[in-house]
């Protein structure tokens, strides 16, 4: 899909460990890159036709890049969770849910 539909950004994440000032492992999430993409509401037609109704998300991402299922991506300071993926000519949509991880 071409970039001129994608009017919006999300950051993928790392799973990171460091220290912190006085000497203890910190384990979580950093931001990593930035990556245009378009997200969408999942209406009732796309729940039936695209996703199937086992599904829990509620936003729908648009993007070129191929990522997995659990990764975690934060857009608008929002923090979300891969729930489905569907993989089309060239490109992806993934089901997102709203995840409560904490970005380092």
């Amino acid at each position: 899909m071409s970039n001129w539909f994608y009017n919006k950004t999300y950051c993928t994440t790392k799973y990171t460990k460091t220290k912190n000032k006085i000497g203890q492992w910190i384990k979580g999430y950093s931001l990593d890159k930035s990556y245009p993409c378009d997200i969408q509401p999942i209406d009732e037609k796309a729940y039936k036709y695209t996703w199937g109704e086992d599904i829990k998300s509620n936003l729908q991402l648009f993007c070129n890049e191929s990522l997995s299922i659990y990764d975690i991506l934060v857009n608008d300071d929002k923090i979300y969770q891969i729930e489905k993926k569907i993989s089309w000519d060239d490109y992806y949509i993934y089901a997102i849910l709203e995840s409560d991880v904490k970005i380092l």
